[in-house]
């Protein structure tokens, strides 16, 4: 059994540095909530976490070495990183918890596309180590 206070190594993910100046960098929009919140990918960036999506979907949908009772999180906290299944496609993202609005729920952003979501505590999952060395895309 693996407590909750024990899950993370790290307490947050890796920001990805952005090039500015005099080098041009190919970007994609993958979100936009405003005009002063979007949210951009490297383009050069994008083979590595489309390896890390489809590696997290063969690790958390795998019941082989992966025990519920071991990943799940029982308590979760704002500011926790972890991982959340997307209800609109059943995929885990990388997440990030920022509420806890009601019993049972909590509102997270899949930090590797700006994506905010409220989903359920059966829906989210300790992230393992080696998932959290890419910076947030």
């Amino acid at each position: 059994y693996i407590k909750d206070d024990e899950i993370l190594p790290a307490s947050r993910y890796r920001v990805l540095e952005i090039p500015f100046g005099i080098h041009s960098s190919d970007v994609r929009l993958s979100a936009v909530s405003s005009p002063k919140d979007f949210y951009l990918q490297l383009i050069s960036s994008l083979d590595s976490l489309e390896k890390l999506m489809d590696d997290m979907q063969v690790f958390y949908k795998s019941k082989s070495g992966l025990s519920y009772s071991d990943w799940a999180i029982y308590t979760p906290e704002i500011g926790m990183i972890c991982v959340a299944e997307y209800p609109q496609d059943g995929k885990w993202y990388r997440a990030l918890i920022k509420d806890l609005p009601c019993e049972r729920m909590v509102d997270v952003k899949l930090v590797d596309f700006g994506i905010e979501e409220r989903v359920f505590y059966n829906a989210l999952m300790k992230i393992s180590d080696e998932f959290i060395k890419l910076p947030e895309q």
